[in-house]
């Protein structure tokens, strides 16, 4: 009992093997034994079936029965990756481009024509990132800001203010660094918008300012308050 056979994670939980090629569902498990059987099983009324032993996180082969198609590489190593792309999705802020380009570039050749398409993966890294958002507040009571997005993806304080007034709140949104720029500034330009806001809220009234030296310098919006009501 010395061959191991790869475990394909899945953000679910319903982890899958590699057993010769194949890509085995687990069905059932005694305490340190389990039960595979083919993940063809239900497209192509495959019977192939496997008993692993798990011992120190690996799962050993006990044994394995016939499929009816041909082993594909292919499948474990287009599952593989998915499920680390996943992960990374998961895990990081990353922009989609990076984690697909971080992930493929490991892939061994004869995998490359069988990766879903760079749209395909755009969407699934998106998929994942929208189930871990937090449900849409349905007045401003249940408003509870993630503490990931209180602060910047270098780690400094991004919500800066949080106001009550009456029955009316205020996110204020922003960094030191940007209150310098509009410190430094020559003229502020301020607008507010009223489509891209959550459901609870009015509009998000944002400050923009030149940033960079007179020469080269950009407009780029410095400030974000969202706010349940039209304000002065």
């Amino acid at each position: 009992m010395d061959e191991v056979c790869d475990i394909v994670p899945s953000n679910k939980g319903n982890n899958k093997i590699n057993v010769r090629g194949y890509l085995m569902v687990k069905e059932r498990n005694r305490e340190a034994i389990f039960y595979w059987c083919c993940a063809k099983r239900k497209s192509e009324g495959c019977k192939g079936r496997a008993v692993t032993t798990l011992c120190n996180n690996l799962h050993y082969l006990r044994s394995c029965t016939d499929h009816n198609h041909a082993p594909q590489a292919s499948d474990a190593g287009v599952a593989k990756l998915t499920a680390q792309i996943k992960r990374q999705a998961s895990e990081t802020r990353d922009k989609p481009a990076k984690i697909i380009q971080d992930n493929i570039i490991s892939i061994p050749e004869e995998i490359h024509p069988y990766i879903p398409s760079p749209n395909a993966l755009r969407r699934t890294i998106s998929r994942v990132r929208k189930s871990e958002m937090p449900p849409q507040p349905q007045n401003i009571t249940e408003i509870n800001i993630p503490e990931s997005l209180c602060h910047t993806l270098h780690g400094n304080i991004f919500l800066v203010k949080d106001y009550m007034v009456g029955q009316e709140r205020i996110l204020l949104f922003t960094t030191r660094e940007n209150i310098q720029h509009l410190a430094n500034a020559l003229f502020w330009i301020m607008d507010g918008t009223f489509k891209t806001v959550p459901t609870i809220f009015h509009q998000m009234y944002t400050i923009h300012a030149p940033v960079g030296a007179e020469d080269n310098s950009r407009i780029l919006p410095l400030v974000y308050a969202l706010m349940t009501r039209k304000s002065e």
